[in-house]
C-alpha cells in the first residue's frame, strides 16, 4: 500500500492545493459537506460552509487542521472502516482524487445508500483516463464507465469545466432519476483536432453519448472517443452521410437527439431543458460559419426521425419550432488538422456536383439538388455556374427563405463581376421575396456605393441599421456595423456633407473592435472636423 504518512510528511501543505479545481466543486456543493480523502484540506479554504474533511493519513490531517479555517472540521478516518461512518445529515459527500486510490468503492456506495439522507449530491473527480500519471492511482475511469456505475443511485451529471481535459467531474443526486432527455451522436473520421471539444461543449446538455467512427480513420478519434462515449459505432463509407447518421443514432435512448459534427461546438443552450418539453419534431438552431454567416437547422430533433440525402442530408422533420438561442459554431479552422481539411474538401468537391447533377436529371423540378448546386459553386466562386443553377432553382420554387437567399447570391455575384445594374435588379428581388431585411438594404447600398449613387447609397446604408423583426434560416453576414458607419461617412464625405461625414465616421471608431481600424475611422473622423471648419 502507498505510504501516505511519509508522503504529507515530506510534502508542503498545499501539495494537492487546484483552484481550479476547488473552485469548481465548491460551487456544486451544498449544505454540509464531507471530504472523503481530503488531504490537507484544501477544498475548506474555497466551500465556506459545515465542512468535514476525513482522510488515512494523520500528517494530512495535522496540516490541515494548522492551515485551513478554525471552522473546518478534520478526523483521521480508514474508509476501510466505511461501516462506521455516519453519513446521516450531510447535504454533499465529495470524492475528489479519491477513488482512483482504492481498488474497490462497492462498499462506500452500499453504505451511503445506507445512511444518507435521500437529497443527498455526490461530487466526484477523478483523472480522465490515463491522461494523469501517478505511481499512488490503482485503476483509471472514464466518462461512460463512470455513467454506467452512478446512474443507478441517482441523476448523474458531468461538467464542462477548465480542467475537464485531464479530470472528470460529475455530480449525482440521490433522489433524482435519469430522465433521458438528450442524446449527443457524432460521425468522424480522422477528427482528432476537434472532437474532444465538440463533445465537452455538449456533455453538460446529453444523457448519452454516441460516437460512430468512419473504420478508415487513421488518427486518435476512436482512443479519445472511448473516454466520453457510452456506446462507439464502428462503420465503412457507404458515399451517403444520410446512411451514416441513421446508423449512429440508431440506438440512441433519449428523446431527442442533438446531432454535430466533430469539429462543432455547442456555444449557447439557454432554455434547453424548457424547449425539449414542447411538442415538436425538431428545433432550428444557429450555425455559426467561419465567415460569419449563419443558418439555421433542425440540430436536434426527436428520436426515431431519419435523414434523407447522400448529400446535405436533410431531418424528416414535420413540425419544427425556432430555437435561436441554441448557437453552434462550425470551427473547421480551429477543430480540423489540414490533412483533413484538404480530404474533406476532396470529398465535398465530388460529392456534391456528382450527386446533385444525378438527382436534377432525374426530376428538372428537384429544387433541392439545383439550390445545394447554386450554392456549390458560387461558393466556389464559379459565380455563372451559380446563378446558373439558382436560376433552375426560382423556376419551381416555392420556399421564401431559399428564393431570397438565392436572388441574394446571385446580386453578391453580379456585383464581383461588376454588372451592378442585374446586381441591384436581383438585390430588389430579394427584397420582394422577404422585405425589410437589413442584409438586403446593405446590399443596395454597396451596390448604389460602387454606381457612384451615393445619396441613393446612403437611404440604403442608413436603413439596415433596422434589426430583422424575425429568425431567417439563412443569415448571409454578420452585422459589421462599424463598417457600414465608415461607407456612411464615405458617402456624406464625397457629397460634400463633412460634418455628417465626421459623425459617421467617429460611429465607426467607437463600434470597431480592431485597434487599427478604431485609430483609422477617428483619423478621419477629425479630418472631416477640420473640413467642415474650413469650409465655414
Amino acid at each position: 500500500m502507498y505510504d501516505y504518512e511519509k508522503f504529507h510528511a515530506e510534502n508542503a501543505t498545499n501539495v494537492h492545493d487546484d483552484p481550479l479545481r476547488h473552485s469548481r466543486v465548491a460551487e456544486l456543493c451544498k449544505g454540509r459537506v464531507v471530504d472523503i480523502g481530503c488531504g490537507t484540506g484544501s477544498l475548506a479554504d474555497y466551500y465556506t460552509g459545515p465542512y468535514l474533511g476525513i482522510d488515512i493519513a494523520q500528517n494530512a490531517i495535522d496540516k490541515a487542521r494548522e492551515a485551513r479555517r478554525q471552522s473546518a472540521e478534520f478526523e483521521k478516518f480508514d474508509t476501510k472502516d466505511i461501516a462506521k461512518f455516519d453519513f446521516a445529515g450531510f447535504d454533499t459527500i465529495v470524492m475528489c482524487e479519491f477513488l482512483e486510490h482504492i481498488n474497490d468503492d462497492e462498499q462506500i456506495f452500499a453504505e451511503i445508500v445506507k445512511i444518507a439522507s435521500a437529497d443527498v449530491r455526490i461530487i466526484i473527480t477523478v483523472p480522465n483516463g490515463p491522461r494523469v500519471q501517478c505511481d499512488e492511482h490503482v485503476r483509471e475511469f472514464t466518462i461512460p464507465e463512470l455513467r454506467k456505475k452512478l446512474s443507478k443511485y441517482g441523476k448523474v451529471r458531468f461538467y464542462n469545466w477548465q480542467g475537464e481535459e485531464k479530470r472528470i467531474l460529475c455530480t449525482v443526486d440521490f433522489g433524482e432519476v435519469e430522465t433521458n432527455d438528450l442524446s449527443l451522436v457524432i460521425i468522424a473520421k480522422n477528427e482528432e483536432q476537434g472532437i474532444e471539444t465538440c463533445i465537452l461543449s455538449a456533455i453538460e446538455l446529453c444523457d448519452q453519448i454516441i460516437v460512430a467512427v468512419d473504420n478508415s480513420t487513421t488518427d486518435k478519434t476512436a482512443e479519445i472517443a472511448k473516454l466520453y462515449a457510452d456506446e462507439i459505432i464502428r462503420f465503412d463509407w457507404q458515399d451517403d452521410f444520410s446512411a451514416a447518421r441513421n446508423l449512429a443514432h440508431k440506438n440512441a435512448k433519449c428523446k431527442y437527439i442533438l446531432s454535430l459534427d466533430a469539429h462543432e461546438y455547442v456555444k449557447s443552450s439557454q432554455g434547453l431543458a424548457l424547449k425539449l418539453k414542447a411538442f415538436a419534431d425538431g428545433f432550428l438552431c444557429s450555425i455559426e460559419e467561419e465567415t460569419g454567416a449563419v443558418h439555421s437547422y433542425p440540430k436536434i430533433y426527436k428520436n426515431g426521425l431519419q435523414f434523407v440525402g447522400a448529400v446535405h442530408n436533410k431531418i424528416q422533420c414535420k413540425n419544427v419550432m425556432a430555437y435561436q438561442n441554441f448557437v453552434i459554431v462550425h470551427d473547421v479552422k480551429n477543430l480540423q488538422s489540414k490533412a483533413t481539411k484538404e480530404a474533406r474538401a476532396k470529398q465535398r468537391n465530388d460529392m456534391v456536383p456528382r450527386i446533385m447533377k444525378a438527382r436534377y436529371k432525374l426530376n428538372k423540378k428537384d429544387v433541392r439538388a439545383s439550390f445545394h448546386l447554386g450554392m456549390f459553386y458560387t461558393g466556389n466562386q464559379k459565380h455563372r455556374e451559380g446563378m446558373r443553377w439558382f436560376k433552375r432553382y426560382l423556376k419551381y420554387s416555392k420556399n421564401p427563405d431559399e428564393r431570397w437567399f438565392a436572388y441574394f447570391s446571385m446580386s453578391l455575384s453580379c456585383l464581383v463581376k461588376q454588372k451592378l445594374w442585374r446586381a441591384l435588379y436581383y438585390a430588389d428581388c430579394a427584397e420582394i421575396e422577404k422585405p425589410n431585411r437589413w442584409e438586403t438594404r446593405k446590399l443596395q447600398g454597396i451596390i448604389l456605393f460602387t454606381k457612384g449613387k451615393y445619396m441613393g447609397a446612403l437611404d440604403y446604408l442608413l436603413s439596415s441599421f433596422e434589426e430583422n423583426k424575425v429568425m431567417h434560416l439563412y443569415r448571409p453576414w454578420k452585422r459589421e456595423d462599424d463598417l457600414t458607419w465608415n461607407m456612411s461617412g464615405e458617402c456624406y464625405f464625397r457629397t460634400g456633407q463633412y460634418a455628417d461625414a465626421s459623425m459617421c465616421f467617429d460611429r465607426a471608431s467607437k463600434l470597431s473592435t480592431n485597434e487599427n481600424s478604431k485609430n483609422i475611422f477617428a483619423q478621419r473622423a477629425e479630418l472631416m472636423k477640420s473640413l467642415t471648419k474650413n469650409s465655414n
